[in-house]
């Protein structure tokens, strides 16, 4: 057995060790606590060092999870949008992207209409202009909206560092953006697994289908559609 088939998966029953995806995170913090009390001695004092300095740690913090995150690109690329409330967001940054806060209504709105979205008095998305705004700076500066979620999610982890630097000791405060910048990666890792993981199994439900009860998907699709273009305006 080699090494890298002990995470060939992330599910129980088919990992050879019959870890899952939350043995695998304890088993990393644990052996990251055992890295660190052994390399305690030369770790604390340059960790106090640049706790200390308040600029250069944000800075530190802001850079991580940049550098992090890219570093995961080619297993985990930029996400595509998929939910209703994505599409508004997008709808919303493109609209700030254009300097305008919302944008005319379509003449024929009615045929158009969809969640989360407000087709009168103006075309809009219906959420708050704040995370929009980020979405915007990233596909002003960069061409990509997304860049503009992984900046404000560096802020975020930097920012986290600032608030417990009023409550605590730095060398206290470093650790606690140290646990956001971890807990976001985690979190960002389990998300992504699981949408492959429904992704998957969907494939797999549809490969099971015969070549009739594919048609019959294929003809409610098409009454649906039918239905809404021939819904009332009224």
């Amino acid at each position: 057995m080699y090494l890298f088939h002990v995470f060939r998966s992330f599910v129980p029953l088919r990992n050879p060790l019959g870890f899952g995806a939350a043995d695998f995170i304890e088993l990393a913090f644990a052996l990251l606590l055992v890295a660190m009390v052994l390399a305690r001695a030369w770790l604390e004092p340059a960790a106090q060092a640049l706790a200390r300095k308040s600029g250069w740690c944000m800075l530190f913090l802001f850079s991580l999870v940049i550098a992090l995150r890219l570093a995961l690109l080619p297993v985990h690329p930029v996400p595509t949008p998929t939910g209703s409330d994505d599409f508004s967001y997008l709808l919303l940054s493109d609209t700030l992207s254009h300097f305008r806060l919302a944008n005319p209504t379509h003449a024929m709105h009615q045929f158009f209409e969809t969640t989360y979205v407000l087709q009168t008095p103006a075309y809009s998305s219906i959420y708050a202009i704040g995370p929009a705004i980020a979405l915007a700076f990233g596909q002003i500066v960069f061409g990509l909206p997304w860049a503009g979620v992984l900046l404000s999610v560096a802020g975020f982890c930097a920012l986290c560092f600032w608030m417990l630097r009023g409550w605590t000791t730095a060398g206290w405060a470093l650790v606690g953006g140290l646990l956001a910048v971890a807990g976001l990666v985690v979190q960002g890792q389990l998300e992504r697994r699981r949408s492959t993981r429904e992704s998957r199994e969907q494939k797999r439900a549809m490969a099971t289908l015969t070549d009739d009860e594919r048609a019959q998907i294929q003809r409610m699709r098409k009454r649906g559609l039918f239905g809404l273009l021939q819904r009332p305006s009224g």
